[in-house]
């Protein structure tokens, strides 16, 4: 059979497509390769928001640009107690000004975000924000059942409407629950970290290690009485005084980073 010069060029056409063609598939069927890198240091805190995390760290990808989807971490004292977070904000440096020869500004932005977008042409140094999974919700409830017994009090000619309010069960639940979400004892945690990562069934997982000593649990727990005084605030509405509330935060160091 001989192939007319229709045929050839049917054929020469085709073949046109087939690098087109091994590229799709390639790309396709190519998964990113995370690589998660954390700073020495951690930032652990307590605020009315509930016990925080914020993991300094670097991330990259090769292969193909990484979409990663959730974040989210299982933090474990070595007495067993544990606690799980996910991310609650994303911080990134924008730019770096240089004011002299010995000063700088850092000017960062934060977001809320629960998407991060990662590229194969630079590592991205990112502040993971993380807070208790399950406290937002639980806290949110009893505030808001201390809220409607206010209103229940709400009457011109009752005096001291919050030492009342006080005194009242739905109070002593939120309290307890604020008291009770304190996380932080002296010892080693160990966070264990899961990335999950859009078109990639395995989320990448990575291992970290600190501790906590006795001065440093002593100052994250002035927070707790800090976060029952916003709470008074809230509860107090317009007529309250803003505390202005500064937070005590601890930096300890990344004692390991284990690969799993």
């Amino acid at each position: 059979m001989e192939l007319t010069i229709s045929d050839w060029l049917a054929f020469i056409g085709a073949a046109a497509w087939v690098p087109q063609i091994v590229s799709w598939t390639y790309h396709g069927l190519t998964k990113p390769k995370l690589t998660f890198g954390a700073s020495r240091t951690l930032e652990v805190g307590f605020t009315s928001l509930g016990p925080l995390l914020n993991i300094p760290c670097g991330l990259s990808t090769s292969r193909k640009d990484a979409l990663i989807k959730s974040i989210n971490a299982t933090v474990m004292h070595d007495s067993g107690r544990k606690k799980e977070f996910r991310l609650l904000s994303v911080t990134e440096t924008v730019s770096l000004v240089t004011e002299s020869r010995d000063s700088h500004s850092v000017y960062s932005q934060r977001k809320f975000a629960t998407l991060i977008k990662v590229s194969t042409l630079e590592v991205a140094e990112r502040t993971l924000g993380m807070d208790e999974e399950k406290f937002e919700m639980e806290s949110r409830r009893l505030f808001e059942t201390v809220q409607n017994r206010y209103a229940h009090f709400v009457d011109p000619k009752l005096e001291n409407l919050l030492a009342k309010l006080i005194e009242t069960g739905e109070h002593n639940s939120l309290v307890s629950f604020l008291k009770g979400s304190f996380f932080w004892e002296v010892g080693g945690y160990t966070i264990r970290l899961r990335l999950s990562i859009a078109g990639v069934r395995e989320p990448s997982v990575h291992t970290l290690r600190f501790s906590l000593n006795d001065a440093e649990v002593e100052a994250l727990k002035r927070n707790v009485g800090k976060a029952l005084e916003y709470t008074k605030y809230l509860l107090e509405g317009s007529m309250g005084k803003d505390p202005s509330l500064r937070w005590h935060w601890i930096n300890p160091p990344v004692v390991s980073e284990l690969r799993t």
